[in-house]
């Protein structure tokens, strides 16, 4: 580091180098991050087959028409085709939200259990 360079722009200068090294590996692809599903369906009939498309993908159900887990980038557009197909021409609209890990860790869940 020269004597005119801080110490932030150091370390923002190692951190872009750090995430270009990192982005070119081959199996980020591979790597798992929260993601979240969320569907507005009218027919019953499909969002039941929405809701089990997500099951078999190993989501868990988070609300009635909100399912999480962890999918790599491949298994989420794997799903994001599946999903499409299952949803055909219904009315209807599917999100597909990946979290990283410093935004999962600031998510907040209020709940009530009778």
């Amino acid at each position: 580091m020269s004597r005119d360079e801080s110490p932030e722009s150091a370390s923002l200068v190692t951190r872009l180098c750090n995430f270009r090294h990192f982005r070119h590996f081959r199996h980020f692809r591979h790597f798992p991050m929260q993601t979240y599903v969320v569907y507005d369906i009218v027919e019953d009939r499909v969002r039941k087959r929405i809701a089990d498309t997500c099951l078999d993908y190993g989501l868990a159900r988070v609300q009635y028409s909100a399912f999480c887990g962890n999918l790599s980038r491949d298994r989420r557009e794997a799903l994001a085709l599946k999903l499409a197909q299952r949803l055909g021409r219904a009315v209807g609209k599917i999100e597909i939200v990946p979290v990283c890990d410093k935004d999962k860790a600031q998510v907040r869940r209020i709940e009530v259990k009778p």
